[in-house]
């Protein structure tokens, strides 16, 4: 009778070994990813991220970012890679060299999202109008022009890459000029100039115009090189706002660190919020990085910025007929819809 009721309390010890290991493989299987990958996601996500910027002052927001530790208190540890052109930066972005480009050229970004829409999306813009008049057209001091129309003839320096070659292409045409390349058989010219380069160009008479972005304009005006003509003349000659710049983020990147893409995109939010509510307390990071210093500081214009969440219709329609100028100049062979672009949580 012993040995029967030990037997009895065996059974029935091995049968709850058995309710406890099962209980616990179901709780594991239901806690699994779906993909069958464990369940580290969030501890494996990296945290060291370069961050590319442009050496121009539409880089603002980065470098608030950088100073103000908006980067290190969301816990990322983040390296600023600097380049000398919207086209350079572009391809650093597509080819993962970097993770985040803190602004690139928007026209650039279509025209490669065009050919393959899995590389980035766009987490903010800025742009320029009359109010924000960012853009400029700067003659040497001894010529006498009032807009491009005027330069016939003449040599034009732009930023280096598709986009400001397809809006000097646009701006030509539209004041009956035929344009070429430096050397073309056109009736005015275009050079593309590191925007280092550009002033020591007119100074020298090398180029007699600049299509570009202040502070050339206004480093030109201050030390006499030049005169800026016109107010905004690109977005003047558009019709509307001239979105040239935008933050993107690579997919690849994003995909493999959500939580990480999460709060880089928010730490330039908190940036943007800065400059919209104070841009004049922002201008010292233009000292610092850029090495833009009195009087050109306090009076070099810049861009408004919107995080991607404030785009409104309004604002998504003009950029939309921005990418059809590309379109209608064969860059972009495939339609892009401005919304398919924009980065989404």
């Amino acid at each position: 009778m012993f040995q029967s009721v030990r037997a009895k309390v065996l059974a029935f010890l091995v049968a709850f070994i058995f309710v406890i290991a099962g209980v616990f493989i179901f709780s594991n299987q239901n806690n699994a990813p779906k993909d069958g990958k464990t369940a580290q996601k969030s501890n494996s996500e990296r945290t060291q991220i370069k961050v590319g910027y442009v050496n121009v002052a539409q880089s603002l927001t980065t470098f608030v970012a950088q100073e103000k530790n908006y980067f290190k208190d969301q816990g990322l540890n983040v390296e600023l890679v600097k380049f000398e052109s919207p086209a350079l930066i572009q391809d650093a972005i597509i080819s993962g060299n970097i993770d985040v480009a803190g602004t690139s050229g928007t026209g650039i970004a279509a025209i490669a999202f065009s050919k393959d829409p899995n590389q980035f999306k766009i987490f903010n813009t800025s742009y320029a109008d009359k109010d924000y008049p960012s853009d400029v057209l700067v003659v040497g001091k001894d010529i006498t022009a009032n807009s491009l129309a005027d330069l016939k003839g003449k040599t034009v320096a732009i930023v280096p890459g598709p986009q400001f070659k397809t809006v000097f292409n646009f701006m030509a045409k539209q004041a009956g000029l035929n344009p070429s390349e430096a050397g073309g058989t056109g009736d005015i010219f275009y050079r593309e100039l590191a925007v280092t380069d550009q002033l020591t160009a007119l100074q020298g008479g090398q180029i007699q115009a600049i299509l570009g972005l202040d502070p050339v304009g206004t480093k030109a005006e201050a030390t006499g090189v030049g005169k800026k003509i016109g107010i905004s003349p690109i977005s003047t000659a558009l019709g509307f706002k001239f979105y040239g710049s935008s933050g993107l983020i690579n997919q690849k990147f994003a995909k493999e660190n959500t939580q990480s893409a999460q709060k880089v995109i928010k730490a330039f939010d908190q940036a943007i919020e800065d400059v919209q509510k104070n841009p004049n307390a922002q201008r010292q990071y233009l000292d610092k990085y850029l090495g833009i210093k009195e009087p050109v500081l306090s009076k070099v214009a810049l861009q408004a910025y919107l995080k991607s969440n404030e785009l409104k219709d309004s604002d998504i329609q003009e950029i939309q007929k921005y990418f059809n100028i590309f379109q209608d100049q064969g860059l972009i062979k495939n339609k892009v819809e401005v919304r398919d672009m924009i980065f989404k949580n």
